[in-house]
């Protein structure tokens, strides 16, 4: 896909939902020219769109990503099942005797979390707060998350704008547990998880602190 169709993709992946005159100042096209490119991308099943009444005037229409169109996105389906299969071969006896089948995939998922943190150069338990919320930047943008972090006085809220394994985690919540163990290995705590798409939010967040913050 060539032109400018990516480009609203990618904005209504990390908006949500957007009407033809926010796409038309995004993108720096026409408004008939964006109606021309919302027509071929809903045609295709990429989006769709709700009504929206205003006080005054004409209903609004906004447009959003189909469960099709979320998944033209940047994927990491086959690097999550080699991770996977990386640490189930290494599953000692005890282990797999010792604990149940969800037990075990929540651990290995934990694992891949810590390896792909590990493959990075690591950053000293002195970091600053700021330093970490950088590399969580770094790493979940590598990741494909399509990361955004708002930083305020001794807090974060991170949001994960693209789930690059949204199909499999919408049916199986352990699969978030990869996400989450990331975040947690980088901030050194265990951030808040606050909203999911698996509850029908647009993207996942958490909030997380800075313990060296006096208030």
């Amino acid at each position: 896909m060539e032109g400018p169709r990516p480009r609203i993709l990618k904005f209504l992946q990390q908006c949500g939902s957007a009407s033809v005159d926010q796409l038309a100042r995004e993108i720096g096209l026409a408004s008939a020219t964006i109606r021309r490119h919302l027509d071929v991308l809903q045609r295709d099943h990429l989006i769709a769109y709700d009504q929206v009444k205003k006080k005054t005037g004409r209903p609004e229409y906004v447009y959003y990503l189909t469960e099709h169109g979320h998944e033209v996105q940047p994927r990491g389906y086959d690097r999550l099942l080699s991770g996977v299969l990386l640490e189930l071969g290494a599953l000692s006896q005890d282990e797999t005797a010792t604990h149940s089948g969800p037990e075990l995939l929540q651990t290995m998922l934990r694992r891949v979390a810590l390896r792909t943190v590990g493959g990075s150069p690591r950053g000293s338990s002195e970091d600053s707060f700021s330093a970490r919320l950088s590399r969580v930047r770094e790493i979940a943008e590598q990741e494909g998350f399509s990361p955004e972090i708002e930083q305020v006085d001794g807090s974060a809220r991170i949001w994960l704008r693209n789930c690059p394994f949204r199909r499999v985690s919408m049916t199986n919540a352990a699969v978030c547990t990869y996400d989450k163990a990331l975040l947690s290995e980088i901030l050194g705590s265990e951030p808040v998880l606050e909203t999911t798409i698996r509850d029908g939010g647009h993207w996942c967040s958490y909030l997380t602190s800075d313990p060296e913050h006096r208030p």
